[in-house]
């Protein structure tokens, strides 16, 4: 009898209540409305780092250039390559995103993969 208690009741705690599934819509709207900034920001860091790393390996270059044999040519050259690979991901993003939206391809919602979710 008790395994049959403990059964209901776990039963009863996973149903979702009508007004919490509310409350957690309007949160979640929130949130995304709250956000919708942070792209922006996150692409100006990126840029600013790739900057930093691109200066970095110039410098290292430069170090190299008057002292071949105390600043290894690897290291200024990976800080150059991790910085242009920085600076030209968001650009080559956004070349594929206009490419793919233009030749045809259609954007799938989870509306139209689940009928009943989604707009």
């Amino acid at each position: 009898m008790a395994r049959l208690a403990a059964v209901a009741a776990i039963i009863l705690a996973a149903l979702p209540d009508p007004a919490w599934a509310q409350i957690l819509g309007e949160s979640v709207k929130k949130v995304n409305e709250g956000i919708a900034g942070l792209p922006v920001v996150v692409s100006g860091l990126i840029y600013i780092t790739g900057a930093l790393f691109i200066l970095s390996g110039g410098l290292l270059l430069k170090k190299y250039g008057d002292n071949p044999n105390g600043t290894p040519l690897s290291a200024g050259l990976g800080r150059l390559g991790v910085g242009s690979f920085l600076v030209a991901v968001q650009p080559t993003i956004g070349w594929i995103q206009t490419t793919l939206a233009t030749t045809g391809a259609t954007p799938q919602g989870v509306g139209k993969i689940l009928p009943g979710f989604g707009a």
